[in-house]
């Protein structure tokens, strides 16, 4: 009876500490991306494009299309290309036929 109750003790204070380690890993993580994606985004897709934030590691360029967040390489050319392109404000967005990035 002992050890049932000593282990009950044991998953509850287990479940408790794991519990908060996704929400404090988030909170570390956000806005920052953990790898690059691959696939070059039409300039009509993106709705808006930024940096990672300093503290990010790998940086990265941001592309928010309509459909998802992409991480981009920032010394791609394209990549960099675009961003000043937003940067000076000189982007009309379309809808697009199919989401950049899906299969």
């Amino acid at each position: 009876m002992k050890s049932l109750v000593a282990l009950v003790l044991l998953i509850c204070f287990l479940h408790h500490t794991l519990s908060s380690v996704p929400a404090a890993l988030s909170m570390l993580e956000e806005g920052c991306c953990s790898r690059y994606n691959q696939t070059r985004i039409p300039k009509h897709c993106v709705k808006h494009v930024a940096m990672t934030p300093s503290h990010c590691n790998p940086k990265a360029i941001v592309f928010t299309t309509l459909c998802k967040k992409l991480c981009i390489d920032p010394d791609l050319d394209w990549a960099k290309k675009m961003l000043d392109t937003f940067k000076n404000g000189v982007v009309t967005f379309k809808k697009c036929k199919k989401c950049p990035g899906k299969v």
